[in-house]
């Protein structure tokens, strides 16, 4: 799933996918 920082992505944003993809 592409998020609105596709180009520079914020730590919360990298968090917020590495929990989603360990929740999975």
């Amino acid at each position: 799933m592409v998020g609105p920082y596709e180009g520079s992505k914020p730590r919360a944003v990298l968090v917020a996918k590495a929990s989603e993809e360990a929740s999975s």
